[in-house]
């Protein structure tokens, strides 16, 4: 008859299985945050707060004045913001327009857009002349359904943080089920032989005891006889859990080496919970 040889059980591989699926999905929405939902949420608040800071500048809603480049251009805008943040922490901002100032430059900041290109503009009535950048701006938040949720420093950085986390335990879940069906036992039935992954083999005369004190736990150990050639008086731990039919053997053996085969109180089942709530594994 030929050997018998493990297999990943059913419950553990599939639950191994819905881990991944699920690291990996929240990963990956992580990412898509990250790098597409978060920027463009960002991308609408500074454009949002600078929306406010030329409005602010241009005065009186009802007789807006001209606004000159030289007065809401900001050539420096880290410098600027820093400044602007000393004086926020000293009490001495107000609710001017370096109020608004500071808020827009938080908002670029935050998506990381705080260049010059994007703070300064030029009186030549183009694209970057403060009062058509105004009315472009009016047309788009005048037509605006509600306004987008500010941003935090950190909040782009905790998607990166929850991508990688759950990327890299939905890779080390995937290295488990594999280096676990990697390993193999064989067993042969009709001499009730055990044969451990690297090639040594023990019969039921082989076996001093069989330790079933963490059966709960869903693991059993061999305690082998002084007189085995290569594994005398050694403790072979194996686990119950992961692999599939060994815990059947393991009880063939025991009936054939001790003339019965006991079973726990607490015998682990195909789902993986012991009958007594024991311990559950991953």
């Amino acid at each position: 008859m030929a050997l018998q040889t493990t297999t990943l059980r059913p419950g553990w591989r599939m639950k191994m299985t819905i881990i991944i699926v699920v690291l990996t999905a929240f990963g990956l929405w992580g990412l898509y945050d990250a790098t597409v939902a978060y920027p463009a949420r960002g991308e609408r608040v500074a454009r949002l707060m600078e929306y406010r800071y030329l409005v602010k500048a241009a005065g009186d809603p009802s007789r807006p004045r001209p606004i000159p480049a030289r007065t809401v251009s900001i050539e420096d805008p880290s410098a600027t913001l820093e400044q602007l943040r000393r004086r926020e922490r000293d009490g001495t901002l107000g609710d001017g327009l370096d109020a608004n100032r500071l808020q827009w430059l938080r908002a670029l900041a935050v998506i990381g857009r705080l260049d010059p290109d994007q703070t300064t503009y030029t009186d030549d009535g183009g694209a970057r002349d403060p009062d058509t950048r105004l009315q472009e701006l009016a047309q788009e938040w005048a037509n605006a359904t509600g306004q987008p949720k500010l941003l935090h420093a950190y909040d782009i950085l905790f998607q990166w943080v929850i991508f990688f986390v759950c990327i890299a335990v939905a890779l080390w879940c995937v290295l488990l089920l594999l280096r676990t069906a990697r390993v193999r036992y064989a067993y042969d039935p009709q001499t009730k032989t055990l044969v451990l992954p690297n090639g040594e083999k023990i019969t039921p005369a082989d076996l001093k005891e069989i330790d079933k004190r963490r059966w709960h736990k869903f693991y059993v150990t061999l305690v082998i006889r002084d007189d085995h050639p290569t594994l005398g008086g050694r403790r072979i731990e194996l686990d119950l859990y992961r692999r599939s039919p060994i815990e059947d053997w393991v009880l063939e053996m025991e009936k054939e080496a001790f003339g019965t085969e006991e079973h726990p109180q607490e015998t682990p089942s195909e789902d993986g919970d012991a009958q007594d709530g024991g311990e559950q594994r991953s």
